[in-house]
């Protein structure tokens, strides 16, 4: 607020004669003469706004901008020298000060004696306010600042009151305050540059490089070929193709080239897709579409025909986006081992066995290609750009150890077994080179389709499937409902999601799962050959130290031989392993001692990952702080757990001469060109024993089948093994199994056989063997191994037997009768059930039969019996004969030497349904025979067994 002069003040204000002379500035009017605010904001303030003559007397000769000094003084500040300037600045500078100090003191003081009579003098309020408005506008007319011309040169000058400090920081134009607070800007701009230099330049460098390349440039996205997986042979077990999902931009379909008209790019879509020609042509005309899918599953060979299509005429608005497709050939073929895999994000992703360990080798890396594109999808680059791409990688080849033959062997006799002894939690399977570590083979009970892994395992059909309900699923819970927009899901979707989620349960828990290294178990007397080993090292026993089989106490527990209390009597370290007395090999464990015997547990792998590379190992289970009950009961395995892959790891190293080797699943890894890129090597963990215990373990082994073979089919081979039988005690289930190696001089060959909790009680490890040997056969012949007929189960293998009479039995009774005569019984009809009574059955009471060839059996005693072909024996030995009789659904008998092989066969038959009938003979190869007829061979020993 400007003050207004009033009374005498006013009368003694200079009048400012309306024609100014040259040089004089205007007069002000009263309204900017009261405005402060505005004066000091403009860059000349007027003079004569206030009633001080004297300082308005003085202002008017001081120059501004709106008045510039006169040309005889603006010449003298030119003519001076710019040091005499400054001194000549700072010299008026102070008696500016001086004056203005001193005028403004005469100027306060005559203001407060010439008040106007009206106003009181005792109003001190109101003169105290007027004297700080004033001073106030004093004050900033101070920090008014005044341009100087000086030449052509513009400077500041201060006002009269300042001092000459802030009138040389007001030349400058700057103070010491301003330069630190400058510098210290200066320095957090550049840290804030550097930081942001850093992050983009080098932290984020790849992301933002991505980024800005989706802005400016077209991706295009090369995916890599997944690698192949083959068994050990080259036989192709998955490969990959592809899937194409083809749609169209309707306003860009046509050719650039204009080589082809519209309708011939109708047709050519609508051959191609699988298409009428009307669909095609109405989508193409529907302009205001931005994209209309065609097909979601064109084949790769007719995708890469429509994309020769589309380059040969330059065609646009078409886009084929390729899905990778995994194509399986091993139906249900080592399914847990393999696995399957599921499309994420245009990717193969493994999901299950070798397809998720080896998912990188499988998937490679994927490629990309950046560069400015024309609007037709990948034809044609803008003119005049670059390009920058990533390399695609494409996946390696993967050779499995696993042997298709080997594999389908194991499949088919584990899953006969558990169907015929109705295992309540299926079986497991496993076959191994024990030099090696190379697995041939590795089954686990009920099987699924890689290509299919939803669809109905192998002990389902269809209907039972869909009907199977999914009840007594332990710890099931299901996953909530996926959500969706404003809308509930229906009682009938939600019990679809439930049945869906169970379904998910039951396989990844009872199929999918490989039991043979996910699942553990009670070894059983398979473990008694690991407790040999340990005394044949610790010197605490040998092959024909006597031991008493009675009852034996440990702390309050007693332990009795699976024959009874009083056992076998006094017994041979040797008979007790081959007659599997539990007493025995407590005895050996006590006087071995708790920590040496848990030392050797540790040394043969139980306690440490077996090292295969497959999804999903289990550990073992063993007491931390063991016990003298907990020694005697692992003595003869039980009490503690293991899984199927740790037991075969630690025979290996009984039969190989100690060395504790790492099972293997991956022989090789092969380059898409067929360049070896890896091999694996056989690893070593340890020496576990000495060779010399390996070798007796051996024996004990061979012993133990020898003494067996009046019920067991050794097919030739010199074989050795070890039967087991452990119970669950708190439900009484038994779990069976039965470790084979063969031949067992120099083992090529380790197998086992593991059937969990048949229903019948009955069913122990004589069962276990019978299913092991005959499968180990099957195997060795396979491998072109040579058998011994003149010693050992070999001898025994060719001398036939008496067929029995079963007619009255049930089924699963003569099925127990039978396999002590190494008779496979087999039902004539699919339709039979284990509990049907035997009407009729062949071959007939009192034939001669040969070890291994299966019986037929029917309820009814004239059945319709079912036409089979009989095959070509000719050059197959003896055991080849027999096989392939089996697989045919025929019975084979011999003539001549049992080392040679056939030259003739015949067979002669009468149909059951048909008594009346004549005898017919066949002798040729393809002819039609009722299943269960006998077949005469005739071997020679021309062209022999083992040349």
């Amino acid at each position: 607020m400007t003050r207004d002069n009033k009374g005498k003040n006013k009368k003694e204000q200079p009048r400012v004669d309306a024609k100014r002379t040259k040089g004089q500035r205007p007069p002000q009017s009263k309204a900017q003469a009261a405005a402060p605010s505005r004066q000091a904001k403009s860059p000349a303030r007027p003079q004569g706004s206030r009633s001080n003559p004297a300082r308005n007397k003085a202002r008017v000769n001081k120059p501004s901008l709106v008045n510039p000094p006169r040309q005889n003084r603006a010449g003298q500040e030119k003519n001076l020298q710019p040091e005499a300037l400054h001194n000549q600045k700072r010299t008026n500078a102070k008696v500016l000060k001086k004056s203005e100090t001193a005028a403004k003191k005469k100027n306060f003081f005559s203001r407060k004696k010439k008040l106007h009579p009206d106003v009181k003098t005792s109003s001190s309020k109101r003169l105290r306010k007027e004297a700080k408005l004033a001073k106030a506008k004093d004050k900033a007319e101070q920090k008014a600042e005044v341009d100087l011309l000086i030449g052509d040169t513009r400077v500041l000058r201060a006002s009269p009151l300042r001092t000459v400090r802030e009138v040389r920081e007001a030349s400058y134009g700057f103070s010491l305050k301003s330069i630190f607070f400058s510098v210290a800007v200066v320095l957090l701009v550049s840290v804030l540059i550097i930081v942001a230099l850093y992050r983009l330049q080098i932290k984020d460098h790849e992301e933002i490089r991505a980024e800005a390349a989706k802005q400016y440039y077209a991706r295009s996205l090369e995916l890599p070929t997944r690698g192949d997986i083959y068994d050990r042979n080259g036989f192709k077990l998955a490969s990959t193709t592809y899937l194409y999902r083809v749609g169209i931009t309707p306003k860009h379909l046509y050719s650039r080239s204009k080589s082809v008209e519209a309708d011939e790019i109708y047709s050519k879509l609508a051959e191609l897709l699988n298409l009428s020609f009307d669909e095609v042509k109405a989508a193409a005309q529907d302009e205001d579409a931005a994209y209309i899918q065609l097909t979601k599953d064109l084949t790769y060979e007719k995708g890469q025909e429509l994309e020769e299509f589309l380059a040969e005429h330059q065609i646009g608005g078409v886009k084929m986006d390729a899905e990778p497709h995994r194509v399986y050939f091993n139906d249900d073929l080592a399914s847990q081992v393999i696995g399957f895999t599921s499309t994420e994000g245009q990717i193969l992703k493994g999901r299950l066995g070798v397809e998720l360990s080896y998912d990188d080798i499988l998937s490679g890396q994927r490629g990309y290609t950046y560069g400015a594109r024309m609007n037709y999808g990948d034809y044609g680059a803008m003119p005049f750009t670059q390009s920058s791409s990533l390399a695609k990688r494409d996946g390696s080849h993967l050779y499995l150890t696993i042997d298709r033959t080997i594999q389908k062997i194991l499949q088919d006799h584990l899953e006969e077994a558990c169907i015929k002894y109705a295992a309540t939690e299926d079986g497991m399977a496993v076959a191994m080179d024990p030099y090696t570590g190379e697995i041939y083979g590795m089954a686990s009970y009920p099987y699924f389709r890689s290509s299919d892994p939803t669809g109905p395992p192998s002990k389902f059909d269809e209907r039972t499937w869909e009907e199977f309900k999914f009840d007594n699923l332990k710890n099931f819970s299901a996953e909530p409902y996926p959500k969706r927009d404003g809308q509930e899901p229906s009682q009938a979707e939600l019990a679809q999601w439930e049945l869906s989620q169970r379904k998910i349960t039951y396989l990844s828990s009872s199929v999918w799962r490989n039991k043979v290294i996910s699942d553990v178990y009670e070894a059983g007397s398979t473990f008694k050959a690991i407790t040999a080993a340990i005394g044949f090292e610790e010197n605490v026993t040998n092959e024909q130290v006597s031991y008493n089989d009675a009852k034996i106490q440990v702390l309050d527990y007693w332990i009795s031989c699976y024959s009874g209390d009083q056992g076998h009597g006094y017994v041979t370290m040797e008979d007790g392993f081959a007659l599997s007395c539990n007493p025995v090999f407590v005895q050996i464990s006590l006087q071995t001692g708790i920590d040496k015997f848990y030392e050797y547990v540790e040394a043969f792998g139980f306690r440490e990952p077996t090292g295969i590379n497959l999804p999903g190992e289990a550990n073992c289970i063993f007491h931390d702080n063991p016990t003298l009950i907990d020694l005697a009961t692992l003595s003869f395995g039980e009490q503690s757990s293991v899984t199927p892959l740790h037991m075969m790891r630690a025979y290996a190293a009984l039969v190989n001469g100690g060395k504790l080797i790492t099972p293997t699943i991956v022989k090789e890894v092969r380059a898409q060109d067929g360049e070896l890129l890896m091999e694996a090597p056989v690893e070593v963990a340890r020496q576990v024993v000495s060779e010399s215990t390996s070798a007796r373990i051996r024996e004990l082994m061979k012993k133990m089948v020898d003494i067996s073979v009046n019920y067991t089919n050794a097919g030739g081979y010199n074989v050795g093994g070890k039967t087991s039988t452990s119970v669950d005690e708190a439900t009484g289930y038994t779990t069976v199994s039965f470790m084979e190696a063969a031949p067992i001089e120099h083992p090529r060959l380790l197998v086992m056989f593991i059937v969990q909790k048949p229903e019948n009680p009955a069913v122990g490890g004589v069962e276990a063997q019978v299913l092991t040997m005959d499968a180990t056969s099957e195997i060795l012949e396979y491998l072109n191994i040579d058998r011994d007929l003149n010693e050992g189960a070999g001898s025994q293998a060719v001398v036939p037997t008496m067929m029995p009479g079963i007619i009255g039995m049930t089924y699963e009774q003569a099925a127990d009768f039978l396999k002590w005569r190494r008779i496979p019984l087999r039902m004539g009809s699919k339709e039979m059930s284990k509990d049907d009574i035997i009407s009729a059955q062949s071959p007939a009471e009192g034939s001669t039969i040969f070890p291994g060839n299966a019986a037929y059996v029917y309820t009814e005693a004239f059945p319709k019996v079912e036409m089979v072909k009989m095959p070509d024996f000719s050059g197959k030995n003896a055991f080849e004969c027999i096989t392939e009789a089996n697989r045919s659904g025929l019975i084979v008998n011999f003539e001549g030497d049992m080392k040679g092989t056939c030259f003739a066969q015949r067979a002669s038959y009468i149909l059951p349904d048909d008594p009346t009938a004549t005898e017919n003979i066949v002798e040729e190869p393809g002819y039609e025979l009722p299943k269960g007829s006998i077949v005469r061979l005739a071997l020679s020993l021309e062209g022999g067994l083992n040349e």
